[in-house]
């Protein structure tokens, strides 16, 4: 379809002509569906700085236009459409997080890549008491947010300054001004692109509130950049702390990706450095963390002071630039918000310009036609709640599906290790058990999260075909986003594994001789000999009962532990799938229940409102929707230059 149509996906129809020789198996079937469901727009075009925040200035132009026009008329359901275009626009840049322990480099690292010394806020001692959000912006300002929903949000023009005043612990000390985050909007060729930074509290916090919206900030990303100190590197100090393993785990759960970041190496000589680079290495391997961040650790010095020292580092360090051009890179590859959500947005509102004209033109049918499309309307409404009988019905088959999944998964890891435990001659460590139960439980969580993406894509396109096959001129495609589970194996991590037990002979002769002993020294002496040379027998024949033994209480804390950590994340997706199930039938009330209200009150002279001018609207629109559709055809086809090849994901 690529090579004989590119824009294949824009057509309601494709046709294809296959050859007799080569039929559709049922896994050519298989394959073509999951192709055709499963996709995403990679840029083909370079994107130069500017041109990303240039597209989406002028979509907001046209929504703007399009929202002056819809504002005032009775239509609820266009109107809530603008909500919903102006909700996906705020959203379509992308968001990186830069985060990690406290006193790591984080804020001067934000400040180097946006090349502007005074955003976020820097010193000796912990500076970030708050998050800070970092926008492109063609008039610079500041707008603090404050955790209080009625506390109005302050805005003034940017100032180093007034940043410092709300994010840098030494004026907001714990926060007591109660501050959200605090957005700065400014001019910069790097978020022009299409990007947000985030400069998060470090992750070790002490004030539980402050953290606590970290790491909320830090789910809110696509991307994170985990930076770590490497200058204790110097003194041979260095450690791979259990807080980098558990970072990294939790966040490659739910994002792109993690760029690893190992920050102020410009003091280390360079064995040193070298030193480093295995010990990271090994840490990386050693709890199977390579595959969840970039390829590439990036080794870096942002004191250009130290001039000596990075010459003889040359070769063994990364530059700030270097690690830019990487992320800019991977981003012009896997950026599923920016240009995706773009093109989505361009779509609806299409589509929404195209209900308006449909809404105004009921007013004008004949008796006849009017009759026809009252009864049409009557025939689909009755439909409608069998529609959402289905939803609801699905809501149990789904939420069943992934608590079955889920629990076959866990029996299924708890009975590999129990066997993997009887067929080894020594039982392995208790940190080698308990990697195996962390590695295993969250590959399990990963396929279940596949299986509820499955499952709402079903509902998904069962609600489309429905919406097609009931109304034509609604085609519109419905948005179920993916929801990550923040899932952690705390409970499995914290295990305390039994010792191992001797408490067959060993215990119960050596225990039984010793009281016998006071009884009777001379029976007792005896009675110890044979206690004792009957444990020494125990323990060597009674070896593979005790080890039988142990397994069992490993396997049941394992079990408990397991069990309420499946119990958790099944929880969470029961949440998500109530979520969805509101989604849809959200949608269906604002997309068809409220868009029949709307042509009926055009087709009925006792809904019409009352202080609203109807004819002034159609002259209106005659003029404004062929202006809207006219820059709207200019800003889809200049986007079709960057999203015009399509790639299986």
């Amino acid at each position: 379809m690529e090579k004989e149509s590119p824009f294949w996906s824009k057509n309601d129809t494709v046709t294809i002509r296959i050859s007799e020789e080569k039929l559709l198996t049922d896994e050519i079937k298989a394959f073509l569906r999951e192709y055709v469901f499963n996709y995403k727009y990679y840029p083909k075009k370079i994107l130069e700085p500017g041109t990303f925040f240039a597209m989406k200035e002028k979509v907001t132009e046209v929504i703007q236009v399009y929202e002056n026009l819809v504002k005032r008329t009775p239509f609820e359901s266009v109107k809530s459409d603008v909500l919903k275009l102006k909700e996906v626009l705020e959203n379509a840049v992308y968001r990186i997080a830069i985060t990690g322990l406290s006193r790591v480099g984080k804020s001067t690292l934000i400040n180097t890549l946006l090349k502007r010394p005074d955003i976020s806020p820097t010193d000796v001692w912990q500076t970030t008491g708050v998050p800070i959000l970092i926008n492109p912006g063609k008039e610079e300002k500041v707008r603090v947010n404050y955790k209080a929903l009625n506390k109005a949000p302050n805005i003034v023009p940017y100032s180093s300054q007034v940043i410092k005043e709300f994010a840098a612990r030494e004026f907001n000390e714990d926060n007591h001004k109660g501050v959200r985050d605090v957005s700065v909007y400014i001019s910069s060729a790097q978020l022009e692109r299409g990007v947000m930074f985030y400069d998060i509290p470090g992750l070790d916090d002490p004030n539980d509130d402050i953290m606590e919206f970290a790491y909320h900030t830090a789910d809110c990303a696509n991307v994170i950049l985990y930076i770590i100190d490497g200058a204790s590197a110097k003194t041979g100090s260095f450690v791979f702390k259990n807080d980098y393993k558990k970072h990294i785990e939790k966040f490659s759960q739910s994002k792109d990706k993690i760029f690893l970041i190992v920050n102020k190496v410009d003091e280390l000589p360079i064995d040193r450095l070298r030193g480093l680079k295995q010990e990271m290495e090994k840490n990386l391997t050693k709890y199977n963390l390579k595959e969840k961040i970039a390829p590439k650790v990036y080794y870096l010095s942002m004191d250009p002071s130290n001039e000596e020292n990075l010459k003889s580092l040359a070769g063994e360090i990364n530059s700030v630039d270097e690690l830019d051009t990487d992320l800019w890179s991977f981003m012009l590859t896997e950026n599923k918000i920016g240009f995706f959500k773009l093109y989505s947005l361009m779509r609806e509102l299409q589509q929404s310009v195209k209900q308006v004209e449909q809404i105004t033109r009921a007013r004008t049918l004949d008796a006849n036609n009017k009759t026809q499309l009252v009864n049409a309307i009557k025939a689909v409404k009755k439909k409608i709640p069998d529609l959402e009988a289905h939803i609801k019905n699905q809501n149990k088959k789904i939420r069943n599906t992934i608590t079955g999944n889920l629990e076959l998964r866990k029996n299924a890891i708890i009975v590999n290790l129990e066997n993997s435990l009887d067929k080894l001659n020594d039982m392995p460590s208790d940190e080698a058990i308990k990697s195996f139960l962390v590695k295993r439980g969250y590959g399990a969580v990963s396929k279940t999260h596949d299986d509820l993406g499955m499952e709402l894509g079903n509902l998904k396109e069962y609600t489309d075909k429905w919406i097609e096959d009931n109304l034509k001129q609604v085609r519109e495609i419905i948005s179920v986003d993916r929801k990550d589970v923040n899932y952690s194996l705390k409970d499995v991590e914290e295990i305390k594994l039994p010792a191992f037990d001797f408490s067959s002979t060993w215990g119960t002769g050596i225990l039984g001789a010793i009281a016998g002993f006071f009884i009777n020294p001379l029976v007792g002496s005896f009675a110890i000999g044979m206690g004792i040379g009957g444990a020494i027998i125990d323990l060597f024949i009674g070896k593979a009962g005790r080890k039988a033994k142990r397994i069992r209480k490993v396997i049941e804390k394992v079990r408990r532990a397991y069990s309420q950590s499946f119990a958790d994340v099944n929880f969470k997706y029961n949440g998500i799938v109530d979520e969805q199930m509101c989604v849809l039938i959200g949608y269906i009330n604002r997309k068809l229940k409220l868009y029949f209200t709307d042509i009926e009150s055009q087709i009925s002279s006792f809904n019409l409102h009352p202080t609203f001018d109807y004819r002034a609207f159609e002259k209106d629109s005659l003029n404004k929707i062929p202006e809207i559709n006219s820059d709207l055809a200019k800003v889809w086809e200049e986007l079709q230059g960057y999203l015009s090849v399509i790639k299986p994901i």
